[in-house]
């Protein structure tokens, strides 16, 4: 039986218009918002196993029946977590309970990342048949110790948005159902760590959420990119922006 689904407030930017990078100059919104969220120090290495701490979640929303989707505020089944208070083992099992998508496993996972400390980014990965589905990051709204949202990266069609669109879906479907899209290659310059493409599209309109699509065989040039040139390629994964 799932257990009390919260849901998980994950603010996004509006506005991306430019701003003063964090790190580096001349870098679109986006990604200057994500050398904010590096130099401040948000993404953290999930504490080890030999944490003996509480492990019980605190709940603090109503539990929410319905299809899972995806949309500002997060998963719908999952909620704000103590962060603080879990371990690896204990985080990967609540995060595989409330998610309540069958035959998958949680479990922490690593990818290079050189522009954070350490060099490297830690993540909760979502497995299903030893092929990852959803990324779920610690996110930092809220106080350092007390219940936070997570950043997720969803990487199946098995979680649509909130306003009906799936991975695997065409850029010009996006574009129908959001109507006008800002898109952008980053080439060899990676917007997330964790993210499976660079080519990023993102909309004014609906959920705020980044739309990752297949850079396909066929080199694009790097930079703004019209969402016409790419509209037969398909989204390949679907992300909150990584500007907290």
């Amino acid at each position: 039986m799932r257990l009390a689904a919260l849901l998980l407030v994950l603010p996004v930017a509006c506005d991306r218009g430019a701003q003063p990078a964090a790190q580096g100059s001349g870098l679109s919104a986006p990604q200057a918002n994500l050398m904010k969220t590096v130099s401040d120090g948000v993404f953290q290495t999930p504490r080890g196993s030999n944490t003996r701490e509480e492990t019980t979640p605190t709940a603090d929303a109503a539990i929410v029946d319905g299809p899972l989707t995806l949309s500002d505020t997060g998963l719908s089944t999952l909620g704000r977590i103590e962060w603080h208070t879990l371990d690896e083992q204990a985080m990967s099992a609540l995060i595989q309970e409330r998610i309540g998508i069958p035959n998958v496993v949680v479990s922490v996972a690593v990818v290079p990342a050189p522009n954070l400390i350490g060099g490297e980014l830690s993540y909760w990965s979502v497995k299903r048949d030893d092929k990852e589905i959803i990324q779920v990051l610690r996110g930092l709204d809220g106080a350092p110790e007390g219940p936070r949202p997570a950043k997720v990266v969803v990487r199946t069609p098995d979680v649509p948005t909130i306003d009906g669109i799936n991975v695997g879906d065409t850029v010009a479907t996006v574009q129908t159902k959001l109507g006008q899209l800002a898109c952008r290659n980053y080439d060899d310059d990676p917007l997330f760590p964790s993210l499976p493409a660079n080519v990023i599209c993102w909309s004014y309109r609906g959920a705020h959420l980044l739309y990752v699509v297949d850079p396909g065989k066929k080199k694009l040039p790097r930079g703004d990119l019209k969402p016409s040139a790419i509209k037969n390629r398909n989204v390949i994964a679907i992300a909150h922006e990584f500007n907290y």
